[in-house]
């Protein structure tokens, strides 16, 4: 009996100083921590020890000082990024949300003195840049109006703006601005409209690309100018052609540029010329525009068999003139009609994709539409958006 108690005894007491050296290698370990400043890990600890005593002392003194140091970090960390937000509102010039953001610092229980006396004069030095800067790009704009340098006016009143969205007098003068802006850009866009009827391609491109500087959200003015560039590139193309004695194919440019822009008297003019002299190779033109009609190439066939209806003034042979006119006519007609369907099909289609929001799997379908008709029901607003 007694051996027994002894080896109770025994047991409780080796139990006893393993609990002791846990406890302490705990506390140790805690106080480590603790003293470089890493408290998550050190209120972890002091926790475990108090899961073996749970009235122990320095254990839950430490834990209250740990958790009270993170408080008071997660406080400072709140006012460091609250301050830096404001630092970053401010290198970009919107003074107003810096001082916003930096004014809530001063109402943060978490904000010392020290703090709120730096963020103070953050604060009056924001205000007093914020008015000075916001006087200079209204003085700049007013400048720049009075030298008719229209869009630079524009971009200071804007950042005058931006700086203070309450300055009357920057709005005021920037309405003006934008008005002279757009009333700029449509007399460019005139000018450029009539360069290019008149077949003065790159005199239109240079004023059309001054009309787009000055409204470049403006689509006509995009449209108008890419449809310039294409017209462009035709007159270079066919001259290029016409010069080397390639008649055929400079007449097909000459054509296609003629359908662009049927007001180029100039171009009208050469395609009669080249009609009178290549009006023996009607057939000729007529079987290609059947192979294009047969390869779908719908917009080729129609341009070739418009040319044969060209050519067919100057055949001699009246009864020649005739069938040829008439087979040309029932050939336009059937092509028309397969551009007809062409375009009504693709363009359902595209609106199809377009209405589920897949503007990519429309583009195609309404790009076709584009080529053969770019006046079709809602094609141009369409095919903008989906681009």
């Amino acid at each position: 009996k007694q051996a027994k108690q002894f080896l109770a005894d025994a047991l409780q007491k080796k139990k006893t100083l393993a609990w002791f050296f846990t406890v302490d290698d705990l506390k140790k370990q805690g106080l480590r921590l603790y003293h470089n400043r890493d408290y998550e890990r050190a209120l972890q600890k002091f926790r475990e020890v108090l899961q073996y005593e749970k009235n122990n002392r320095d254990a839950l003194q430490y834990v209250k000082d740990c958790e009270e140091r993170l408080k008071l970090m997660a406080g400072r960390n709140t006012v460091m990024q609250i301050f830096n937000d404001g630092i970053k509102e401010f290198k970009d010039r919107r003074y107003d949300a810096a001082v916003v953001a930096w004014q809530k610092i001063l109402a943060m229980g978490s904000a010392t003195d020290s703090d709120k006396k730096m963020v103070e004069s953050y604060i009056k030095t924001a205000q007093e840049i914020r008015e000075y800067n916001q006087n200079k790009y209204f003085i700049q704009g007013r400048e720049f109006l009075n030298a008719g340098r229209l869009i630079e006016a524009r971009d200071a009143l804007q950042e005058a703006l931006n700086i203070n969205k309450q300055h009357s007098g920057a709005r005021a003068l920037l309405t003006d601005v934008q008005d002279r802006i757009r009333n700029l850009a449509f007399q460019k866009a005139k000018q450029g409209r009539e360069f290019f009827q008149a077949g003065k391609y790159a005199d239109s491109k240079k004023v059309l690309l001054e009309a787009r500087s000055l409204r470049d959200d403006d689509d006509r003015i995009t449209d108008q100018l890419e449809e310039t560039e294409a017209a462009l590139k035709l007159r270079t193309d066919g001259d290029a052609l016409y010069t080397a004695g390639k008649l055929v194919e400079a007449i097909r440019v000459y054509a296609a540029l003629r359908k662009l822009n049927p007001e180029d008297r100039e171009v009208s003019l050469r395609v009669d010329d080249l009609s009178r002299r290549l009006a023996d190779q009607s057939e000729q033109f007529i079987k290609r525009a059947q192979e294009q009609m047969k390869d779908k190439n719908y917009a080729d066939a129609l341009l070739t068999v418009n040319l044969v209806l060209d050519f067919v003034k100057y055949i001699r042979d009246e009864q020649v003139k005739k069938a040829t006119t008439e087979f040309a006519q029932r050939l336009k007609k059937a092509i028309d009609d397969e551009i007809v369907k062409l375009v009504r099909e693709n363009y359902a289609q595209g609106a199809r994709y377009y209405s589920q929001g897949n503007y990519a799997a429309a583009l195609p379908y309404l790009n076709l539409v584009w080529q053969y008709d770019k006046n079709f029901e809602q094609i141009r607003t369409y095919r903008r958006i989906a681009a």
